[in-house]
């Protein structure tokens, strides 16, 4: 069994987790996974993807799409984002607060999503941040979560270990 089906996160880091993502640490789903040790990696995680700050990507996903679902994302933290996308809706811009950056995401060029999010990113710091799952690396579906650089200091003062061996 692999690293990510054996590890186990304390409890109080997976609360801490739970809590940062919005996720009812009360729910039957959480009451289902968790063990008197705390939960194995990939339920925690598993439970942290039911999430909306949560975002999945497929390698060909619509460049439109994700943005659309991105937008909605950061409404729920009042960050203002647009995206203008030439006609084939893979690539255009990116605007937040006035600032305006290139995009360009088309899985036939080889193009990685991550160089999106990445842009993204140097838009909404230092409000927010994206950082992606590191069960996604080498995989063709990435995810990746979305929160404020509060919570993301919060978890990483709370359960430094446990953001490092989860998030990339």
């Amino acid at each position: 069994m692999s690293q990510w089906e054996t590890t186990i996160i304390p409890l109080k880091d997976a609360s801490d987790l739970l809590i940062a993502f919005g996720v009812d640490t009360g729910s039957d789903q959480v009451h289902r996974w968790k063990r008197e040790d705390g939960f194995r990696w990939i339920d925690l995680e598993g439970l942290l993807s039911e999430s909306d700050s949560v975002l999945v990507i497929d390698w060909r996903e619509e460049l439109s799409i994700a943005l659309e679902e991105i937008q909605e994302q950061l409404e729920q933290l009042q960050i203002d984002f647009e995206f203008d996308l030439d006609e084939n809706e893979e690539q255009g811009d990116i605007t937040v607060e006035d600032v305006t950056k290139p995009v360009k995401y088309i899985p036939d060029d080889g193009d990685e999503f991550h160089t999106v999010i990445n842009t993204i990113n140097e838009l909404i710091q230092p409000r927010a941040r994206y950082r992606m799952f590191r069960s996604s690396e080498g995989s063709d579906t990435w995810s990746y979560t979305l929160l404020t650089e509060e919570a993301w200091r919060k978890l990483e003062s709370d359960a430094p270990k446990t953001v490092v061996l989860l998030f990339a």
